[in-house]
């Protein structure tokens, strides 16, 4: 698998950490498209906007909380 699939999540994954505002919109304009759509059993994000109102409000519910990645198995065609 390329690096760079690695190294692209691990931007996205970091965007979830406690991190400034001006981080996190830099970080989730490196590892997402403007035409994101993400979706969980609440809600579903359109865009990177939204996208941010999300983290941010994951982060008022879980301070401080993070992820991160011990290993990629799989990324073709994503």
């Amino acid at each position: 698998m390329p690096n760079s699939n690695v190294a692209t999540y691990d931007i996205y994954l970091a965007a979830w950490s406690a991190v400034s505002d001006h981080d996190l919109v830099c970080m989730l304009h490196d590892s997402l498209c403007e035409t994101i759509v993400f979706t969980n059993p609440n809600h579903t994000r359109n865009g990177i906007a939204d996208k941010i109102e999300h983290l941010e409000s994951f982060q008022k519910r879980t301070l401080g909380g993070s992820f991160c990645m011990n290993s990629m198995v799989g990324w073709a065609n994503h």
